[in-house]
């Protein structure tokens, strides 16, 4: 299983929930399991986050 591409991410800082992307996971394709929802903190694929980023700069990241 590897993560493939970050799809979203949401956070609540009101309830002091973790910073969360909607990640999609390669091996996995039409399956219940193929996305989901995973602590920014469990995620250690150094290009991914950087790439969403880059292509959504006016969401949030994990520094701001």
């Amino acid at each position: 299983m590897s993560l493939t591409f970050v799809i979203d991410f949401k956070s609540n800082w009101f309830k002091r929930c973790p910073l969360r992307y909607f990640v999609r996971w390669s091996g996995y394709e039409g399956t219940d399991e193929e996305f989901s929802w995973v602590a920014a903190d469990d995620i250690h694929v150094d290009k991914l986050i950087p790439a969403f980023h880059l292509r959504y700069p006016d969401k949030p990241g994990p520094l701001t």
